[in-house]
């Protein structure tokens, strides 16, 4: 019995690891890494947009609303990947923005962290770094693919700041494991 439980784990365990050999994936290892960003995989749709919390005016009762008048998508050496504007008619701060995950060209970035501004008509500029993480490799047999983490930047009480809206991910349910232990007890004569 105690043979069989050990080669069933055995054989459970050489499934696994033959599983995430087929996956080839290199971890990354970044040159330069923000404190805070929330992660995405490699082409998903990064939408954001500006909160402007009430206790802003609470903390500066002369300020009037910021307008959006664009955003920028920034590399961590600080080159302009992404651009856009709306000189003519700013946009409210409830306006939601999206990014594609393209350069100004059209063509897709390169994994890594970026950053995310926001410009305004009067409270300045602000920015989030988010990190693009190469697609997951889904295995062959079934479609289980890893959790992203991400580590949400802090609120500064009284100042705007850029909402990161998260994809809703739907994992598939095609892959299951089932381990069944039968147990038989000869306690009676």
């Amino acid at each position: 019995m105690c043979r069989a439980t050990l080669l069933a784990v055995v054989i459970v365990g050489a499934m696994g690891v033959l599983v995430a050999a087929q996956c080839d994936c290199a971890p990354q290892t970044p040159t330069e890494r923000p404190s805070c960003y929330t992660a995405f995989w490699a082409s998903e749709q990064v939408r954001f947009r500006l909160v402007v919390p009430g206790d802003y005016f609470f903390c500066c009762p002369d300020c009037e609303a910021p307008l959006v008048t664009g955003w920028r998508v920034e590399t961590m050496a600080g080159a302009i990947v992404y651009q856009k504007t709306f000189a003519e008619v700013p946009r409210g701060h409830w306006y939601i923005m999206g990014w594609n995950q393209r350069d100004t060209w059209g063509n897709a970035v390169s994994a890594g962290f970026y950053k995310l501004v926001v410009e305004t008509t009067s409270a300045g500029e602000f920015d989030s770094y988010i990190q693009i993480v190469p697609s997951p490799c889904c295995w062959s047999f079934c479609e289980c693919c890893p959790q992203l983490p991400s580590y949400p930047c802090g609120i500064v009480v009284g100042q705007p700041y850029i909402k990161i809206l998260q994809v809703e991910r739907r994992w598939s349910a095609r892959c299951s494991v089932t381990l069944t232990a039968h147990f038989e007890l000869d306690c009676c004569p």
